[in-house]
């Protein structure tokens, strides 16, 4: 069991709800109490090469850039074949977690909560929508491989394949989780690389910024409940302990935080976090709806039906 922390909210005029980013706080509050302080927001983002970028005479993305930016990008550098072929884009090792990312990032609308209980909205026209942009990468414009696209395919190929055309510079943008973004392609690669957020929709609706978030908490079973409180308020305060964005938001835009990872990797944080107007889909089934964090598999099987079996967007989601 752990302790609500409104009283150490209440007595402590240091820490405010307001210091963090509204909708990551509100990821550690339920039935109307505090559990939690969050720490860390942990931010996918876009990750390209910018020599072939120079190559091709394309400006980089900018930070605020669209899915039809990406998409002008993703095309514009893909070419060649076999072994030798340049892609535009390489998603993350398992594909349709991937798309749950951009899907997210679309303003897709994944739970239908105007029923009781809530169900997936797997046929809702934005998730239809987002579905067929993202699968159309593979199905309809051929910019980037097709590595996992369910959980029982070969993983030990499919990261052979990733990490080769990473390494061999035959990737013009990859999506690089918050765990592993290295400015600069790593050891052995000889270019340089930028970053900028995962493209947002063309709507009004941008999504979300950040695909889930780390915190603190006390147990209910400490003696020194005071001490363990200025703890992790102190560890709130520390701009490098963890990957990704701090969860204060004076923090994160502070020249300590943009100093310690670069301003290029800080303005891509803070244009994810700034461009949000939805929580992502693992806050969304907190707590009482985290039963639809199963469900969400069948979303993964509609994916492979699409791309390996062929199946229309509207047939695998309504399989799904």
């Amino acid at each position: 069991a752990i302790l609500s922390l409104d009283p150490f909210l209440d007595a402590d005029s240091e820490v405010n709800e307001t210091d963090f980013y509204q909708a990551v706080f509100d990821a550690f509050t339920s039935q109307g109490q505090t559990w939690g302080l969050p720490g860390q927001v942990n931010i996918t983002l876009i990750e390209y090469n910018k020599a072939l970028f120079d190559e091709a005479g394309l400006d980089y993305p900018a930070v605020d850039w669209t899915t039809d930016d990406f998409l002008n990008y993703a095309v514009a550098l893909t070419q060649g074949e076999g072994e030798t072929r340049q892609y535009g884009y390489v998603s993350d090792l398992f594909e349709p977690s991937d798309m749950l990312n951009m899907m997210d990032r679309l303003g897709a609308k994944l739970i239908d909560d105007g029923q009781d209980p809530p169900a997936l909205a797997l046929t809702d026209p934005a998730t239809i929508a987002a579905v067929r942009w993202y699968t159309g990468l593979t199905t309809e414009h051929d910019v980037k491989p097709v590595l996992m696209t369910s959980l029982t395919d070969m993983a030990v190929t499919a990261v052979q394949e990733r990490e080769s055309a990473l390494a061999q510079g035959r990737a013009a943008m990859w999506s690089n989780s918050a765990f592993n973004v290295d400015l600069g392609g790593g050891d052995d690669a000889d270019f340089d690389t930028g970053a900028v957020p995962l493209p947002a929709g063309t709507g009004e609706t941008r999504g979300s910024g950040y695909q889930s978030a780390t915190g603190y908490f006390i147990s209910a079973d400490t003696e020194v409940r005071d001490a363990c409180w200025q703890w992790i308020k102190f560890l709130t305060e520390q701009p490098s302990m963890g990957s990704g964005l701090p969860a204060r938001q004076a923090l994160a835009e502070s020249d300590a935080f943009s100093e310690q990872v670069g301003p290029e990797l800080a303005e891509a944080y803070l244009a994810s976090m700034a461009n949000a107007t939805d929580a992502p889909y693992s806050q969304q089934v907190a707590d009482e709806n985290s039963w639809l964090n199963l469900p969400v598999i069948w979303l993964y099987g509609a994916y492979s039906q699409i791309v390996k079996d062929g199946l229309s967007v509207e047939e695998a989601l309504e399989n799904a």
